[in-house]
């Protein structure tokens, strides 16, 4: 991680594209949705890896091998939608290999990057529980129709009869 040569203006927020997040003991984080077409690639690779963490059973060991087992989708989700207004991530994002393999690999890179750069494993969860939620609020068709519907009663015509 390296300071930019030029800081990022903060966004207007709240926006379409841009969003913020809070990390205790950090700098607020700015966010930004990348190319849909990136975001369902990064999102295809997240459900593809789901089934490879662990699930049964209620341990401490348990807890933590889950933890570490989501470092990779941590690490792919925080480096997809990085936008510090300040600090640039080294790790350059495989635009040009967009499969599930790189995307870990990918993942794995920047979380060891954010390790590397003080960021402990409850930091890079609590930004992915962050980011999780909007990601998939901007990814999702079905939940932007929604948001631009008016569901409300149907319009009333007085010349019909009842």
């Amino acid at each position: 991680m390296k300071a930019r040569s030029k800081p990022l203006i903060a966004p207007t927020l709240p926006s379409s594209r841009f969003w913020a997040a809070e990390v205790e003991g950090f700098a607020t984080h700015h966010f930004k949705h990348p190319y849909y077409g990136v975001g369902s690639a990064v999102v295809a690779a997240m459900t593809s890896y789901k089934d490879t963490v662990p699930v049964e059973g209620g341990t401490v060991e348990l807890e933590q091998a889950r933890a570490v087992a989501m470092l990779p989708m941590a690490g792919l989700l925080i480096g997809a939608c990085w936008n510090h207004l300040e600090l640039e991530l080294e790790t350059k994002f495989p635009l040009s290999d967009l499969s599930p393999a790189t995307l870990t690999a990918y993942g794995t890179s920047v979380a060891e990057e954010l390790q590397d750069a003080e960021y402990d494993i409850l930091a890079m969860l609590a930004l992915f529980a962050a980011i999780a939620p909007e990601m998939a609020k901007r990814q999702s068709v079905v939940v932007q129709a929604m948001e631009r519907s008016a569901f409300s009663e149907a319009p009333k015509d007085d010349s019909m009869p009842s």
